[in-house]
């Protein structure tokens, strides 16, 4: 499985807080930008050529537009048609919650019945990590609209899928699912938008979103449709 249900303290560890890829590659891609700029404009001075320096610096910006276009539209498709995998800052860029209480934080909630074996996802009781509520594993539920569906992760054949979750109390979550490369656009389909009961096990907390986590099974819309995420895989 690509989903890990333990978690960690360190915002930066998102292997374990989130489940998701690390971005130490791009942050290093980033640099060796940065160098190379420089460095052709060090050479394009030492020639005395304005015009080889113009040009350098036309086509730095270029590329620096290319690649920011190109950043932004990880997570969806490329013009190969190829899904790509959203990073772990593109991911904090666009579903850090800013509205979520603290960490720790126990707000006031409304209390819910159990339901087929699974208690409510009560968001003061799961707001914190596993290792500090000891709650890791519990089967919970809660009702929500998914906002959300993104491929972050790889292996294989498989793809680690985020589910960005509002529940019925305007708190959001982060959800995790597994699918296959050849599913994606059909679980992506069948979930965006949906109003649901979502059925899972605790899965920790995100310090990338500020989100807690659940692991997804299934879910039951209004209407009473079961939608067993293990069919995608």
């Amino acid at each position: 499985s690509l989903n890990s249900s333990s978690d960690d303290k360190s915002k930066n560890n998102e292997t374990s807080s989130d489940g998701s890829n690390s971005t130490t590659g791009s942050d290093q891609t980033k640099g060796s930008e940065d160098t190379s700029k420089k460095t052709t404009t060090k050479n394009s001075s030492n020639s005395n050529s304005n015009s080889n320096s113009k040009t350098a610096l036309n086509s730095n910006n270029n590329s620096k537009k290319t690649t920011s276009k190109n950043s932004s539209g990880s997570g969806s498709k490329n013009s190969s048609g190829v899904t790509e995998l959203m990073t772990q800052k593109q991911r904090r860029n666009k579903f850090l919650s800013k509205s979520n209480p603290a960490r720790g934080k126990k707000p006031k909630t409304e209390e819910r019945p159990d339901n087929d074996g699974y208690a409510y996802a009560d968001f003061a009781r799961f707001n914190s990590y596993n290792s500090d509520n000891g709650l890791g594993g519990t089967p919970i539920y809660l009702f929500g609209t998914i906002k959300d569906v993104q491929a972050v992760k790889q292996n294989g054949s498989v793809y680690g899928v985020a589910v960005m979750v509002d529940d019925s109390d305007g708190y959001q979550w982060y959800m995790r699912c597994n699918c296959n490369k050849a599913n994606f656009d059909a679980l992506k389909a069948d979930l965006k938008g949906k109003k649901a009961n979502i059925f899972g096990t605790y899965a920790g907390y995100s310090g990338v979103t500020n989100r807690p986590m659940m692991d997804m099974a299934r879910l039951v819309d209004a209407d009473g449709n079961d939608t067993d995420l293990s069919l995608y895989k």
